[in-house]
């Protein structure tokens, strides 16, 4: 027993020896460290303390071209350090999300799989006390000049023809990048969750991976997003239901830098999924909220950024804010994200926020807070593809075309535009001579009339009135949306309305056939319509949209204007 003591007091000497001397050492190399120009000091909190603790289990190397490289921001999702001036990092990490990964930094690029960055690796988690060595070997790249296509909402099963439709989409998107990079961007792209959908990854065989997979097609880097259907269907809990995503795309949350702009992609779905096993698929139930270590971990993140000034733009599934209604003529915001105010706190502190969302198959934006304005793009796949397959046209529930958003960064300004899939970049609303729209159930499904009626709202009989339905689904508050009668300018209101061909593209088809119980893509009241009155019903009205940046779009709309399927 005494022995035992003997060994476990030089035991302790040693280590407090070895510590004296480590901070002897350091305290000696401080004032050359100090004079040289490459050490930023803004971590060395973290970068002093290499080899002082005996419980890390997470090492590497950051290096380029052999150098390493200082001051990179490294993480596990919970403990964010920096590269000291060697470009060590140590990481006491206890492996609980199962990987680490770096936050990119401004100037650099990491190694690809296909279209796959490699900013992350995974960890050995059945040995959680095992010291791991991973490095990470940075690619110099002036990302200053960078555009970056958000994708929402791809739902890929294997259904509805969408791997057909998407390839589509790729090759749109791959003609817009090609563009891009024309005008000497450097282009990167984001999804905004969904990519796959839980309900039919059993059902068709197609899951997370096979959406992935189906990603690759697109000829840029592309970081991903978990959506509240790509946790896996059988497993229970948000973590077991997240790893299949882990595994396939990578960290569920992470960030990373492009020029002057840092990123972060948030995961706001605790995927439940009450009653899952490993033989039957559970309730697929989720909570949308960023978790307690994310945000913490979110904070810990965001203090590596000391300039407030700095663009921060975060890419989620779930918006923070819901679309936007107009209450006695003015719009009335509120949070959708249950606890948007918490991470609208975490985010108080920046000057110019922008937030990139999906989720809700529609296009709007918010500026509730003066910092903070949100995008929520709408999905690329219209509704489920069933308008595409139906129709003819992808359309989503709120009338906006299926398609992406283009965000544009040179250095600290930025533009974005809204671009339909296999429509042109200038196709930016879509106007209605309402005289001619409108759906008598009786005419049209006869046999289901009654059905129909439910559906279409004001649409269910004829309107003489000479009014024109606008809808501007990119508008945001500083657009300008003007509408001129020979010469007149007429008064245009904005107004909640329905977009009439999403009803004539999905719902009619639908109810004709007697398939009722399939409408479940039911079209959306939306806040991003304009309404004006004519005087005449065969007036060639010229229509103007001013967009924020100065852009002008425009129609000379000869009345009466037909309404199908394939109007524009």
């Amino acid at each position: 027993m005494r022995q035992e003591m003997r060994q476990t007091k030089f035991a302790l000497f040693t280590r407090i020896t070895r510590r004296l001397v480590v901070i002897m050492a350091l305290a000696f190399m401080l004032p050359i460290a100090c004079a040289n120009e490459e050490v930023n000091l803004n971590g060395a909190e973290h970068s002093l303390q290499l080899n002082v603790n005996d419980d890390v289990t997470v090492k590497g190397k950051v290096t380029c071209e052999g150098v390493g490289i200082p001051n990179v921001v490294v993480s596990d999702g919970m403990e964010v350090v920096r590269t000291d001036s060697a470009g060590h990092y140590n990481l006491h990490s206890t492996k609980t999300l199962g990987y680490v990964f770096i936050s990119i930094p401004s100037g650099y690029w990491v190694a690809m799989d296909g279209n796959m960055p490699q900013f992350s690796h995974l960890l050995n988690t059945h040995n959680r006390t095992e010291q791991e060595t991973i490095d990470f070997d940075l690619i110099k790249e002036n990302t200053d000049k960078h555009a970056v296509f958000t994708i929402a909402d791809s739902h890929l099963s294997g259904l509805n023809n969408d791997v057909i439709e998407f390839a589509k989409v790729a090759k749109d998107v791959n003609s817009t990048i090609d563009e891009l990079r024309g005008q000497g961007y450097k282009v990167y792209g984001l999804s905004l969750g969904d990519e796959s959908w839980d309900v039919y990854w059993n059902r068709s065989n197609f899951t997370i991976k096979e959406a992935r997979e189906e990603f690759r097609r697109i000829n840029a880097p592309v970081f991903h997003n978990m959506g509240n259907h790509d946790g896996n269907p059988h497993e229970h809990g948000d973590y077991a239901a997240s790893q299949a995503f882990v595994n396939s795309c990578g960290p569920t949350y992470y960030s990373f830098n492009l020029g002057s702009v840092h990123y972060v992609v948030l995961d706001n779905i605790e995927y439940v999924n009450d009653g899952a096993t490993q033989g039957k698929m559970g309730r697929c139930n989720y909570v949308s909220a960023v978790d307690t270590i994310q945000l913490e971990w979110l904070k810990r993140d965001l203090q590596q950024v000391k300039d407030e000034t700095t663009p921060i733009v975060v890419a989620m599934h779930v918006p923070l804010y819901k679309d936007p209604r107009l209450i006695d003529g003015n719009q009335n915001n509120t949070f959708f994200l249950n606890n948007g105010s918490a991470l609208e706190d975490v985010l108080s502190r920046f000057h110019n926020v922008q937030i990139l969302s999906g989720h809700l198959h529609q296009s709007y934006h918010v500026q509730y807070k003066e910092n903070i304005l949100e995008h929520n793009v709408p999905s690329v796949c219209g509704s489920w593809w069933w308008t595409q397959k139906l129709s003819g046209n992808s359309i989503c529930q709120d009338g906006s075309p299926g398609g992406y958003e283009v965000f544009r960064w040179n250095a600290r300004k930025s533009d974005w535009y809204y671009k339909g899939t296999g429509l042109e970049k200038s196709y930016q609303f879509r106007a209605y001579d309402l005289n001619t729209v409108n759906f008598e159930p009786e005419i049209i499904a006869p046999s289901y009339a009654e059905d129909l009626k439910s559906f279409v709202n004001n649409y269910k009989s004829v309107n003489k009135d000479n009014q024109v339905l606008i809808n501007v689904w990119n508008y945001d508050p500083l657009w300008k949306v003007e509408v001129l009668e020979n010469g007149h300018q007429l008064d245009v209101q904005k107004v909640n309305a329905y977009d009439p061909l999403h009803f004539l593209s999905y719902v009619v088809p639908l109810i004709k056939e007697g398939k009722m119980e399939d409408v479940h893509f039911f079209t959306k009241l939306s806040a991003h319509m304009f309404m004006a009155q004519a005087s005449l019903a065969n007036s060639t009205l010229h229509i103007r949209i001013t967009d924020r940046f100065g852009n002008v779009y425009a129609e000379d709309m000869v009345r009466p204007k037909s309404f199908s399927v394939l109007i524009k």
